[in-house]
């Protein structure tokens, strides 16, 4: 059962990530990120998306694009 006090929708998710909506829902699909599917959707607790912003700390995202000269 998870706490819906504690408990966080994909937007609201990627806003804490600096994600989008969209990605953190695939990063679920995908089994990276642990949610719950409940009445209301799938559902993240904020733990989980602390973990997650722990490791892209550890491991950053890789630029795309280089730099501008």
């Amino acid at each position: 059962m998870i706490d819906l006090e504690n408990a966080l929708t994909a937007a609201q998710a990627g806003r804490r990530l600096t994600l989008s909506g969209e990605r953190v829902r695939q990063l679920m699909t995908a089994g990276v990120i642990a949610y719950t599917s409940t009445p209301l959707g799938r559902l993240i607790t904020a733990e989980e998306v602390e973990r997650i912003r722990a490791e892209r700390v550890i491991h950053p995202p890789r630029k795309t694009r280089p730099e501008a000269w």
